[in-house]
């Protein structure tokens, strides 16, 4: 009687087993089909990633993207602000990412098309990796900040039929040189244009531009300038804290006004150098002198 009781205990312990085995392997049949089920969605969702990146344009009124070469066209005037927060372009709006919140930085190149008029307020602003901007001769109107911030931007040639250039349009920019055209409006030269360029050596001012708007080189790395003698006015702190600019020629036999601190902190001014700095035509020391006077020390003629 006990030696069966022992029998029917160890056949029970045997069946108890057998049931644990069993349900051990249904269990890692489910585990295997589970995390085959995560698999495939894992390969799905890479591809449609993949496929994503491979579509690399996108077109929308007024604008384009191609993603695999960063250039942006734009094609309407809307459209020069528009992309600005598309979040197929530059991500969805997070506070910390930057000023702006998005990221701008996927832009390498810009072109606007022929029949584009105006560039909008802070269009391309904060595009810390815009090397390259085409613009049409249809163009009239850049926006204030419109090209604010792109610290490696290092050249952009302005059209002929551009009559406005609004505050701070081309600050803060890498801009090694530019040529300001004679279309320009007399009062559209807008304030602090090109300030804080520190890379820009090198500005032509055609002949026929009337007015130099306020602070519209400061801090720029002038060595020198040619003012042509179409200028009638040169604003508030135009050239001030211009460190390197050492000379001014000034080619108008008639002074242009000059507003409070225009010439502050050049160059010349530091090294205080008398009677050089400032460059007038022969036989016109004395009226400049008369009406520069903040600058008549540094008034003279070409030696």
């Amino acid at each position: 009687m006990i030696a069966f009781d022992k029998k029917y205990e160890i056949g029970e312990i045997q069946i108890e087993r057998f049931a644990l085995m069993d349900s051990l392997k249904r269990y890692k049949k489910v585990i295997h089909n589970t995390l085959l089920y995560f698999v495939q969605i894992v390969l799905l969702l890479t591809c449609k990633q993949s496929t994503k990146v491979h579509s690399s344009k996108i077109e929308e009124e007024g604008y384009a993207f191609d993603s695999e070469i960063g250039k942006l066209t734009i094609t309407s005037d809307a459209g020069t602000t528009a992309w600005r927060t598309d979040a197929s372009i530059v991500g969805k709006k997070n506070e910390y990412l930057s000023r702006y919140g998005y990221d701008y930085s996927v832009i390498k190149s810009v072109e606007v098309v022929n029949g584009v008029k105006y560039i909008g307020a802070l269009a391309f602003s904060g595009c810390s990796s815009l090397l390259q901007v085409k613009l049409p001769e249809t163009l009239t109107s850049i926006g204030k900040k419109a090209f604010s911030g792109c610290s490696v931007l290092e050249s952009v040639i302005l059209p002929s039929n551009l009559k406005s250039i609004g505050n701070g349009a081309f600050s803060e920019t890498g801009l090694k040189r530019i040529n300001i055209p004679n279309s320009i409006d007399k009062n559209e030269f807008g304030g602090n244009a090109f300030a804080y360029c520190g890379s820009l050596t090198s500005i032509e001012l055609s002949e026929g531009l009337t007015s130099i708007g306020d602070g519209a080189f400061v801090r720029t790395g002038l060595t020198s300038i040619t003012l042509p003698a179409s200028i009638t006015n040169i604003g508030q702190n135009a050239f001030a804290g211009c460190s390197h600019l050492e000379i001014v020629i000034v080619k108008g036999s008639k002074p242009a006004s000059v507003h409070l601190n225009a010439f502050n902190n050049t160059k010349f001014v530091i090294n205080n150098v008398e009677g050089q700095g400032i460059q007038v035509p022969v036989n016109k020391v004395n009226e400049y002198k008369s009406v520069w006077r903040d600058y008549q020390k540094y008034i003279g003629v070409k030696r």
